[in-house]
């Protein structure tokens, strides 16, 4: 078996809808498919940046010429084609894609955020133009990675499978989108396969790419002594090699141990505005467990600061067996009624945060990034002394005395979290939602609470 090189980097080198698209050049990378492949990439906005132009034109042009693969479409956003090479309208594609698929051995269609909308009326135009001619069947695979459902009738969707054999993923992180998969499974194909991968989620390093995320499997007929593949999902152990032929002719290896069931995952949606930030994986991990609860428009807004009454409710939500250290004290600007009443109780009488010496809270005060750290030290046990921060942090000269044993601890304890710049720890900036997500998630990580996804910004004495 030939395994695919998905290595991760620690760099952010390309934007993660590359590694997306990328991964469809590696799948066509058979060893017999020179010549005999057409590959068709759609991306989101981010190819509206001049890096990923470059990229684009320079990496990925020269990488299908080294496979032999015959064209290459690319589009700069939402209805804005723009091809890299072979000038020729999106309405116009579909019947060229009749002409060349009869000769060509495959035809892989890869679409990306934004662009899975463009794709879509390709797919609308493919239909129209071949529902009546069948030679291309099982030809044409479309894979839709992380964008939006298809956005054509499941009439079309069930006709465009019977003629084209097309596979199609609409982001299993939506239940509805996974339910949907599995009945397209069932519909009209004997094998099918929904396979996504991402450089940004649980899984996967921080701007890692090429790293495969998940696998979805689907076997008809299935080995009923091994898996029941109708009623779960099962995604390929991380520690398991994946390997070409599993993707290509869709075989189920034996060995149970390859597999992990993560059904649970199917419930499990990211918020909508955090898919390239650097803590992705570690949000989705604390949505699910029911930690970060975002805004009604399934937003989490990482980057906005956040005060002490909304740190306090995380904060609160995600160490419930912290027991009782203080007496409940009396705070003038928290009443009973207020939403952040019981969490700010809660930190309170747990050693993880105080009031001031007025009696009051300050609830809808910012909160900066030592003030976070030096509440959630208070739950790290330090093993070991470290005599000079300055060998960690270029500003460690701006941390005052009072804070320099909890930091110290935070260091220890690997919770802090420094990004861009991992030896920036910025004390007197105000902290963002998403790092104090970051920091909470090391410390439920140092608890072993929770899987310990490998973060390039993180500082590890």
């Amino acid at each position: 078996m030939k395994s695919l090189t998905l290595q991760p980097k620690r760099q952010k080198i390309i934007d993660s809808s590359w590694g997306e698209l990328g991964f469809g050049v590696s799948y066509l990378n058979t060893g017999n498919s020179v010549g005999n492949d057409i590959f068709i990439g759609y991306a989101g906005w981010t190819v509206r940046q001049s890096w990923a132009q470059k990229w684009i034109t320079e990496l990925y042009r020269a990488r299908l010429a080294e496979l032999g693969i015959r064209h290459l479409y690319s589009v700069k956003g939402p209805r804005d084609p723009e091809y890299t090479s072979l000038e020729i309208a999106n309405s116009a594609l579909g019947n060229h894609l009749l002409e060349i698929a009869e000769s060509a051995q495959r035809c892989i269609i890869v679409a990306h955020s934004s662009g899975s909308y463009v794709a879509h009326e390709l797919l609308q135009q493919l239909y129209e133009s071949g529902k009546d001619q069948g030679q291309t069947a099982g030809k044409i695979i479309y894979y839709n990675l992380d964008g939006g459902t298809t956005g054509l009738s499941q009439t079309i969707v069930n006709q465009l499978a019977a003629m084209y054999c097309v596979y199609v993923d609409g982001r299993l992180g939506r239940s509805a989108n996974a339910l949907e998969m599995e009945q397209l499974a069932q519909v009209y194909a004997p094998k099918s396969a929904v396979i996504r991968i991402d450089g940004n989620s649980s899984g996967c390093n921080s701007g890692a790419h090429w790293c495969l995320h998940d696998v979805l499997i689907n076997q008809k007929p299935h080995n009923s002594s091994t898996f029941d593949l109708f009623k779960d999902y099962f995604w390929l152990n991380e520690n398991h090699p994946v390997t070409v032929d599993y993707l290509q002719n869709l075989e189920l290896p034996n060995n149970e141990e390859a597999f992990i069931n993560q059904e649970a995952f199917i419930n499990q949606e990211s918020f909508r505005d955090t898919e390239d930030y650097f803590a992705e994986g570690m949000l989705a991990e604390l949505k699910h467990l029911g930690i970060l609860e975002g805004y009604k428009d399934n937003t989490f807004l990482p980057d906005e600061s956040i005060n002490r009454a909304e740190f306090a409710a995380i904060v609160a939500k995600a160490f419930t067996e912290q027991p009782v250290t203080r007496e409940t004290q009396q705070f003038i600007d928290v009443q009973r009624e207020d939403w952040f009443a019981n969490a700010v109780k809660f930190v309170t009488t747990r050693g993880m945060m105080s009031g001031f010496p007025d009696q009051t809270f300050r609830p809808e005060a910012p909160l900066s990034r030592l003030e976070a750290l030096v509440s959630l030290a208070s739950l790290i046990e330090s093993k070991h002394q470290i005599n000079h921060l300055e060998i960690y942090y270029d500003d460690a000269s701006a941390i005052p005395d009072w804070a320099l044993k909890a930091i110290t601890k935070a260091t220890d304890g690997e919770i802090v979290v420094n990004y861009p710049n991992l030896r920036q720890l910025r004390p007197r900036a105000h902290v963002t939602r998403g790092e104090v997500a970051a920091f909470v998630y090391r410390t439920i990580v140092w608890q072993k609470r929770a899987e310990d996804k490998e973060l390039a910004y993180v500082v590890v004495p």
